[in-house]
């Protein structure tokens, strides 16, 4: 058992050696990233979330803030939902809010994003064509929508 236990440390130690990360592997950091070259959100990146900020620090007065939480029901999924009206309604019901089914971009979407960060690396495409074939998370497009109304909002 002994034997076994050091090859697999071993074996384990040789991956981590030679693992060399890249930007084009799809993760909540390099996620992050992307979508901070894309947007005009002020974004901390982190390995294990995303912080984009507020546009304006404004607070809200402590004695009426207005808790919530909301299901969107797969953000990311929804081709026709209308990120105004949502915004609209989380702007004028809720100060703090807590939103499950938020999810990132579906796979295939993050792979043609890959690719075309691939293809600026590879200076196949330009940085504007870049901007414009890249699609932002529906999150980051729900927070411009969010900040248009109230510069105060953030997500983490």
């Amino acid at each position: 058992m002994p034997i076994l236990t050091l090859i697999l440390v071993l074996t384990y130690s040789l991956i981590s050696f030679a693992y060399k990360p890249s930007d084009t592997v799809v993760n909540t950091l390099n996620e992050c990233k992307w979508n901070s070259i894309t947007s005009s959100i002020k974004t901390d990146c982190n390995d294990l979330f995303h912080h984009y900020l507020p546009s304006e620090n404004k607070y809200k007065d402590p004695e009426n803030v207005r808790l919530g939480s909301y299901n969107i029901f797969r953000l990311s999924e929804q081709r026709f939902k209308q990120l105004d009206l949502t915004a609209e309604m989380i702007d004028q019901s809720w100060d703090v809010l807590a939103v499950s089914e938020v999810q990132p971009n579906r796979a295939d979407v993050l792979q043609f994003n890959v690719n075309a960060l691939i293809a600026l690396k590879k200076g196949k495409i330009s940085e504007e064509t870049f901007q414009k074939v890249y699609e932002q998370p529906k999150y980051l497009q729900l927070l411009e929508e969010l900040q248009k109304r109230d510069p105060s909002w953030g997500f983490i």
